[in-house]
């Protein structure tokens, strides 16, 4: 038997072809909406990853040590500057990074003497993010935020001695300190300057000093005609970044 196709029956074949294409196309459209943005622009600018800037801080540590002294039966009552400047291998970061901030850091100290004979005395060390006056007591430096507590050390004659004596674990102490994460300013205080930049990421080519912040040790007198030396070592943890 030959198959005879009506007329009605063949528009509504070609109407359910056309309406099969129409779907299928818009399948592809919707498809092409989601997919196209997500190849062209990737992870969005700002987005988790990213900076501001673009592009991630480089963390690294800078350090470098001093000593200092005081006179005869006298106080050693100083201010050691967290100035970056002091690293030697602050000038190769800064060839390469446009601005650096100094989130917090660490102090390595230990206590001798000279001439005379000394006793037991009292010792503090403390770190004040903004005003570089120092402190005359052990008691008075107690109010900074950051300190060691009163301690009593003992404070041997090196040259009465064929080797140095260990004062505490490997010799020396530890103090840790953080810096704020917000400028520090205080007012009618003749201490402060822009170029204490606690807080806030500073240019790598400022100038003489970078400073973030004093380190405040107090070692009281340690008897007639000694002399007090205190040797530190600083470490400090840093962020470098470029401005684009």
């Amino acid at each position: 038997m030959i198959p005879v196709f009506s007329k009605t029956n063949s528009v509504s074949a070609l109407r359910n072809t056309n309406q099969q294409k129409s779907n299928d196309d818009s399948k592809v459209i919707v498809l092409n909406e989601v997919s196209v943005p997500k190849l062209l622009h990737g992870r969005k600018m700002g987005g988790k990853g990213f900076t501001k800037s673009g592009l991630k801080p480089m963390k690294t540590t800078l350090a470098w040590s001093a000593t200092i002294s005081s006179s005869a039966n006298t106080i050693l009552n100083s201010t050691i500057s967290v100035d970056l400047l002091q690293s030697a291998e602050f000038s190769s970061f800064a060839a390469l990074y446009d601005l650096v901030k100094c989130v917090g850091g660490r102090v390595f100290w230990s206590v001798d003497s000279a001439g005379g004979t000394p006793t037991d005395t009292f010792a503090i060390l403390t770190y004040d993010p903004e005003d570089s006056s120092s402190y005359n007591s052990t008691s008075a430096a107690m109010v900074a935020t950051y300190n060691t507590g009163p301690m009593r050390v003992s404070v041997p004659n090196l040259s009465s001695l064929s080797a140095p004596q260990p004062v505490c674990k490997r010799g020396m102490w530890e103090f840790k300190f953080k810096c704020p994460n917000v400028p520090q300013k205080i007012a009618d205080n003749s201490s402060s300057s822009l170029a204490n930049c606690t807080g806030m990421w500073a240019s790598t080519n400022l100038g003489s000093t970078i400073k973030y912040g004093y380190i405040k040790p107090v070692v009281e007198a340690a008897g007639t005609s000694v002399v007090t030396a205190l040797h530190y070592f600083i470490s400090v943890d840093v962020e470098f970044r470029s401005r684009t």
